[in-house]
């Protein structure tokens, strides 16, 4: 089973991701702030992190330049979630290591495909690109 870890200081969104992806078999793994989805992330390692860009305490494109920096996270692939659509804003995402980026509100097909692509990249490509 695959783990997925939801960083959004919303929690009507952890709803709407959870119901989204309820009956495609992962676990959902929520944290509502960066601060805990780090410490988090010291002692476990998900598939894929599912991450707001806008948080009270860390902003989210903080927490990927983090997340990119930990060796044992290497190979992770992180989707940027945020109701900013600016295109510097994705490009940016993009360039610091995400692999792709939804645009809240997204339907729930959007999502599981995202989901989907992104578990099916090969962790290695990452980890390349990492160096």
């Amino acid at each position: 089973m695959k783990t997925i870890l939801v960083v959004d200081d919303d929690v009507f969104q952890h709803q709407i991701i959870n119901n989204a992806l309820r009956d495609e078999s992962y676990k959902i793994i929520s944290r509502f702030n960066g601060e805990s989805a780090l410490t988090l992330l010291f002692r476990e390692r998900p598939d894929l992190i599912l991450m707001d860009i806008n948080m009270p305490d860390y902003n989210g494109m903080e927490i990927l330049q983090k997340i990119k920096s930990y060796k044992h996270l290497t190979g992770v692939p992180i989707v940027m979630i945020t109701n900013i659509q600016a295109k510097d804003m994705v490009m940016e995402s993009l360039q610091k290591g995400a692999v792709n980026y939804i645009v809240k509100p997204f339907t729930r097909y959007l999502l599981i495909e995202k989901v989907r692509a992104a578990l099916a990249i090969d962790a290695s490509d990452l980890e390349n690109t990492n160096k």
